[in-house]
């Protein structure tokens, strides 16, 4: 006998996936994210759900029927979205192009009526005008009235009057066999990535209190899944077209130091983004230590780009003279498009900024000549008892790139405060907003765009291939 499980957006019903967990939804989902509740006949209600009324007062203390699911927010899950390159811009273009894709077959369908029953000439001339008209608001307009309004195609015509403005439309959108209500370029056929880009558009407009909820509890009660496994782990292991955005980044930094901070920052600041980043560990086995450094983090970045390596990697860089000096003869063009190297990013703190020199103290732009970690720690770790900013001191002079390298003059100080920093945090989370976090949000931006380009083409690729095949 199927089982079937259920994903929902609020009272928006989006997915059935039979007899298994669909790898390319659970995707969307961490490990934290599992919810597992037993339920018994004193929880009739929601064994309704699932369990025909005689039965029910058969699950009890000893037999007891085990609810599970996995949901996260619609700002969790519009994060992991845009992270694997499903952005809003994205999704708006794959409208746009679906949507003029389906014009087009509903008009070759149309001069093809000759060799069709006049009922179906009627229905793609209804198409025809409900696409020719159709915006992405209005749809999700539409979207919102099936949402909130509790709508489908059973009910529709019985709940709506005739003069209703917006009935072709629902009409047209709850007739869908792909339960995407309609979303443009999905009418015969729905891959992974539209399936994605359809969700990104309807969270965009989706009440921040609803949550992206994957119902498995059918297929544990069938037999088809263990509860207490990590799905979200299993599943990993069948995808097919969609591994790459299972897969997490590994992400390269020049030294312990920098990795520490970047990823418990990480955890702290996009906790349900951590599980998509893997830091790489140089010193993880004393016996076979990878050292820290600018010079051998290019040569580790030149390594794994003529290794073949598939997974994504990310090598991120001080925003100094040291790093472009070591990367002037790396050229970003000749690296496979899975490994990508960054600079910290350019930060407003750094372009008036004291520093210290032979000529005296001063303060001038620092970006790109002395942005190591430290300086993006925050204002309220770099600032001194006085209110004075710690200064950046010159320590050398690059010929290569003509120009002065520089360094926070006292680093150790900066980096005792923010491991405080840290742990107050990460004790009391709720402290968060009492702190600067601008630079190292600066850097888990750079990580969370680093591959948009990439994954945007992939996307684009597959949809169009799809419209071909159609």
């Amino acid at each position: 006998m199927s089982s079937y499980a259920h994903l929902t957006l609020g009272s928006l019903s989006l997915e059935l996936s039979r007899n298994g967990v669909d790898p390319d939804l659970i995707w969307l989902f961490r490990p934290s994210d599992k919810r597992i509740e037993q339920l018994t006949g004193r929880d009739s209600g929601s064994l309704r759900e699932y369990i025909i009324e005689k039965y029910i007062d058969y699950f009890d203390d000893d037999h007891p029927f085990t609810y599970i699911e996995y949901r996260c927010t619609v700002e969790e899950v519009r994060d992991r979205l845009e992270l694997k390159g499903f952005t809003l811009d994205v999704a708006k273009e794959r409208f746009r192009t679906g949507l003029d894709h389906d014009i087009r077959h509903v008009e070759d369908s149309l001069t093809e009526s000759g060799n069709r029953i006049e009922l179906l000439r009627l229905a793609n001339e209804d198409d025809l005008s409900v696409l020719s008209s159709l915006t992405m608001d209005s749809w999700l307009r539409a979207v919102g009235r099936i949402r909130a309004e509790g709508l489908d195609k059973d009910t529709l015509e019985s709940t709506l009057h005739d003069d209703d403005m917006e009935l072709p439309l629902l009409k047209y959108m709850l007739k869908s066999s792909t339960n995407l209500y309609g979303f443009p370029g999905s009418r015969l056929n729905v891959s992974t990535f539209d399936y994605m880009l359809f969700l990104r558009l309807v969270i965009e407009s989706s009440p921040p209190s609803n949550q992206l909820i994957y119902d498995l509890s059918p297929l544990n009660d069938g037999g088809y899944i263990d509860a207490e496994d990590d799905l979200v782990a299993l599943a990993a292991s069948d995808m097919d077209t969609t591994a790459v955005f299972s897969q997490s980044v590994i992400v390269l930094t020049e030294g312990t130091t920098d990795r520490n901070f970047i990823e418990r920052s990480l955890n702290l600041l996009y906790p349900h983004l951590a599980g998509y980043f893997h830091f790489f560990e140089f010193d993880l086995n004393p016996q076979n230590r990878v050292s820290g450094g600018v010079g051998p983090l290019v040569n580790l970045v030149r390594a794994l780009a003529g290794s073949s390596v598939k997974q994504r990697i990310l090598a991120l860089f001080d925003n100094d003279t040291a790093a472009k000096e070591a990367l002037r003869n790396l050229d970003p063009d000749i690296l496979p498009r899975n490994i990508v190297f960054k600079y910290y990013p350019e930060l407003p703190l750094a372009e008036n900024y004291p520093t210290v020199g032979p000529t005296g103290r001063t303060t001038m732009n620092v970006n790109g000549l002395a942005g190591g970690i430290e300086l993006y720690l925050g204002r309220d770790v770099l600032e001194e008892e006085d209110g004075q900013l710690i200064p950046v001191q010159w320590t050398g002079y690059s010929q290569g790139v003509d120009a002065y390298q520089g360094e926070l003059l006292n680093k150790s100080a900066a980096q005792r405060r923010f491991r405080e920093k840290l742990e107050n945090c990460e004790r009391n989370p709720d402290q968060l907003d009492c702190f600067d976090w601008t630079g190292m949000k600066a850097i888990l931006d750079i990580m969370r765009n680093a591959f948009h380009t990439l994954d945007s083409d992939i996307i684009r690729s597959n949809c169009e291939s799809l419209n071909c095949s159609t």
